[in-house]
């Protein structure tokens, strides 16, 4: 069935159980979604896009939308969200972001959660299969600025940021989801650009999701 929330349109039924996640983003996460959907600008890239939960909504608040989801069945849905609120300025891209041209194992949870799909982390129990690799870098290939780019890769973040070190000298702002281990790796990479850290929601098992913008 279709579900509307907020004036946007989201496909929930078999195959598509994890729209439940995007249609309440305003109550899981409510501060960066506050931050994000009062943005607007020419190019928004969705790392980790999922079903689009955040593509459907920015896509019309930005000229244009590439959103990168590597798992087959979160990029299904995905297309399906985007086709259903009639977004022609969305890219999908059925890739993993990563610091190389390639091709790596994505990992699925036994729980088949799409929003934990890992290229990073082996779940006991879960399936794997191969997916193909692309860089932040060549995803805004020709594009003079990026205004936001959102990281959610359940630990490929490091990887994305090492493969998008053009990108960002270019980028306005990310919203990273980021484990504490993780953090001083990325603050290493962003704060020589001129990135200053603020702080949005912390979840579970203290995943919090940064804010850097470009001084």
């Amino acid at each position: 069935m279709v579900v509307e929330y907020k004036g946007n349109r989201f496909i929930y039924g078999k195959g598509h159980e994890e729209a439940a996640y995007s249609l309440y983003l305003d109550e899981t996460e409510p501060q960066t979604y506050e931050y994000m959907t009062n943005l607007s600008g020419d190019l928004f890239v969705d790392l980790g896009a999922n079903v689009g939960g955040y593509t459907v909504r920015l896509a019309k608040k930005f000229r244009e939308v590439i959103s990168v989801e590597p798992n087959p069945g979160a990029a299904r849905s995905l297309r399906d969200d985007v086709d259903l609120n009639h977004l022609d300025n969305v890219k999908v891209v059925e890739k993993a972001v990563w610091d190389s041209v390639g091709e790596a194992t994505l990992w699925v949870p036994a729980s088949k959660k799409t929003t934990r799909s890992s290229i990073t982390q082996h779940f006991q129990g879960g399936a794997s299969f191969r997916v193909e690799t692309v860089t932040l870098d060549d995803l805004t290939k020709g594009y003079e600025k990026v205004d936001l780019i959102k990281v959610d890769v359940e630990g490929a973040d490091l990887a994305a940021l090492r493969g998008g070190k053009e990108t960002l000298k270019r980028t306005s702002r990310l919203v990273i989801e980021l484990s504490p281990k993780g953090e001083a790796a990325v603050k290493g990479i962003l704060a020589p650009l001129g990135f200053r850290f603020s702080y949005l929601d912390t979840k579970v098992n203290n995943i919090r999701n940064m804010l850097a913008e470009m001084a």
